[in-house]
């Protein structure tokens, strides 16, 4: 078979994606996450209308804790991935290229000369396909897990489309039930 190719850089967006696809792992990961906010927000507001209806200040304040809670966390998992991000800079300006082919995938890193202040080494790790735990499909990322811990992210807009099209067929035959498609 032909080598299939991914090139480019991984930005900001791509980490906070991948943080939360992370924690909710899955084919239905977008769906709870959806649920469970939506479930945290109708509570929230359940228990702040109980409040302002039976004059209850315990439940208004309460309920403005959990909004209050909620923000915050959203707040901090953003501010978490940018402080991440930007102590890899290094990484985020260098290049990353995926080689696909029969048995495994190539994963180069190419650090720009320019934005590479701590003279990280390029580096390139291989794998075979039988090594990785999952591989999660969405609708912008692949997600290569080798361990349940990280993952090797390949964004779709780094393939053609005729490449990411081989690739879903190569990933289906090779890897049967740990090739996951994620709504």
């Amino acid at each position: 078979m032909k080598f299939l190719y991914a090139e480019g850089k991984i930005v900001l967006s791509d980490y906070r994606e991948y943080m939360k696809f992370h924690i909710f792992k899955g084919k239905w990961s977008r769906i709870v996450r959806i649920l469970i906010d939506m479930a945290i927000f109708f509570v929230l507001a359940w228990i702040l209308l109980s409040g302002i209806i039976s004059h209850s200040t315990a439940l208004i304040i309460v309920s403005g804790s959990g909004f209050l809670c909620y923000f915050m966390f959203q707040y901090l998992l953003r501010k978490h991935v940018k402080n991440t991000c930007l102590k890899k800079k290094e990484f985020m300006y260098a290049t990353h290229a995926v080689e696909f082919g029969n048995n495994g995938l190539i994963y180069t890193v190419k650090y720009d000369p320019e934005h590479n202040a701590h003279k990280y080494e390029d580096t390139e790790q291989r794998y075979h396909y039988e090594e990785f735990w999952r591989v999660f499909e969405t609708a912008n990322f692949f997600y290569f897990y080798p361990e349940k811990r990280f993952a090797v992210i390949v964004p779709k807009r780094n393939m053609t489309f005729d490449s990411e099209g081989k690739l879903k067929t190569l990933l289906k035959e090779r890897l049967g039930k740990s090739f996951v498609h994620c709504l």
